[in-house]
């Protein structure tokens, strides 16, 4: 199990000042995925809530799922948005949390 940063551009790394809080936390997935590699080992799938909620709602930047989701599957892996305790018919407009993100 590896962990990346949550995007969490209220009290995370990239704040919502920056100027692409989506790229950089992706970047840091990436980063996750080339070291995981450098070892000779591979990325089987990777899981995110798709709204953080265990200490309030965490939006994650437009933008930051899709790029992501491409990162691990040129690394051969799943993308899997959980929504667990979100999603469902709860986010507005979007029967899940995951379509906040865009296509």
């Amino acid at each position: 199990v590896h962990v990346a940063p949550l995007p969490d551009t209220y009290r995370g790394l990239y704040r919502e000042d920056h100027p692409n809080p989506a790229g950089a936390y992706a970047s840091e997935v990436q980063r996750v995925v080339n070291s995981v590699q450098e070892k000779g080992r591979k990325i089987a799938a990777f899981f995110v809530e798709s709204l953080p909620s265990v200490a309030g709602q965490i939006i994650p930047p437009a933008g930051y799922f899709p790029e992501v989701a491409e990162h691990i599957h040129r690394a051969g892996g799943l993308f899997v948005a959980d929504e667990i305790q979100v999603g469902f018919g709860r986010v507005g407009k979007h029967f899940w949390a995951f379509q906040l993100q865009g296509e």
